[in-house]
């Protein structure tokens, strides 16, 4: 292929060979990219090309999740709400806290729509500066931002089925999940909450899906979904030495629910953070592997506090589920990899709407809705 008739988009060792009709085509998938807050930090699109090219596929291999944490519960009038908050400290080249997320509506041909949030940042490993304002047009090339369907971190669909994605620990001498069921298709866990959201009405069939794939991750961590739908259902899909297991959980954070050896979270033989009891006023949960105990243990008492049992789920305002996220969000901290909220999310099943408040300002909500 010669240059003067193809784009290269570098990623690694990996390189994207695009034809000019095919660059043509990525120009015009994002319809109506605009900034969205003062800061430059979020972003809304709409993806009107077909993003199910192999090659858009390819980079959701090596790019994954941060911190997090999330919890599901009703609201005042019984509506069902997703909320998340999203933890990744990305850098720029001086070394400053940056982000960059774009509310992303979707509509495959063949499937359903979806409103989600998907990290533009990541794009950054394109050797391009993806920072904050970098869609501010004529800034940076936007033509990468066609990968934006495979770099949703969270999300919802016409179904009301939420899916997040979440960091987790690997425990010394543990690999990354790489599943080798023979004749199933293989997945990162960015395609699978992709494949999830366009495919899945529900959990029940989300579960189906995901036993149904090879998982894979490049990256020296696994993750965990959280997963909620309009019937009142929510569990936690992780993968602990490639087996999938699957738990009823109404809040996560970043260490496994599906067994109970809690233990001290290291990272290359230091300590991140001390494992600390669970609350005696918060019901019990199973307690894992990992990191991200205190703020898990914040959002049990909370839930605890707002009803939650077994078989019933908290009751929040919109307003309390935001003084949630926010008393558990984190300030960036540049030795910590899975500090700092980029932004906050809640999700109503019944609306299907987003709330979202960037970069930890909870004075500023914005909203937008699916249909």
């Amino acid at each position: 292929m010669k240059k003067s008739k193809a784009l290269a988009l570098g990623l690694g060792a990996t390189a994207l060979s695009l034809s000019l009709a095919e660059v043509w085509k990525l120009s015009r998938s994002l319809g109506s990219l605009h900034r969205v807050d003062e800061q430059g930090a979020l972003y809304y699109a709409e993806y009107r090309g077909n993003y199910y090219d192999p090659l858009l596929r390819l980079p959701s291999r090596i790019m994954g999740s941060g911190g997090c944490s999330a919890f599901y519960c009703r609201d005042e009038q019984g509506e069902l709400l997703s909320c998340r908050n999203y933890d990744l400290p990305h850098r720029d080249k001086s070394g400053s806290f940056t982000g960059l997320n774009v509310v992303l509506r979707c509509r495959p041909r063949k499937g359903y729509a979806s409103l989600g949030v998907a990290d533009a940042a990541w794009l950054s490993m394109l050797k391009l500066p993806y920072t904050m304002g970098a869609l501010d047009e004529g800034k940076v090339c936007r033509i990468p931002a066609a990968l934006l369907p495979w770099l949703t971190m969270d999300g919802i669909n016409e179904k009301g089925l939420c899916l997040s994605i979440h960091a987790l620990d690997l425990k010394a001498g543990e690999a990354p999940v790489n599943q080798q069921v023979e004749g199933r298709e293989t997945m990162s866990v960015n395609e699978l909450l992709r494949f999830g959201l366009d495919e899945c009405a529900n959990v029940e069939e989300f579960l189906a899906l995901a036993d149904s794939v090879n998982l894979h991750h490049l990256l020296h961590a696994d993750f965990h979904i959280f997963a909620a739908d309009a019937t009142g259902r929510a569990v936690v899909l992780e993968w602990r030495c490639n087996e999938l297991y699957v738990t009823a959980q109404d809040a996560v954070t970043n260490f496994y629910v599906c067994s109970d050896d809690g233990c001290d979270s290291y990272r290359k033989g230091k300590l991140k953070e001390r494992f600390t009891p669970p609350p005696a006023t918060a019901r019990s949960y199973h307690y894992g592997y990992g990191h991200g105990y205190g703020r898990f243990y914040a959002l049990a008492e909370a839930l605890s506090a707002h009803g939650s049992r077994e078989e019933e789920l908290a009751v929040f305002t919109t307003e309390e589920a935001a003084e949630l996220l926010s008393a558990v969000s984190q300030r960036f901290n540049a030795a910590d990899l899975t500090s700092a909220t980029q932004y906050s999310a809640i999700y109503h099943h019944g609306r299907l709407s987003l709330d979202i408040f960037s970069m930890r300002d909870y004075g500023k909500m914005y909203s937008f809705t699916l249909n």
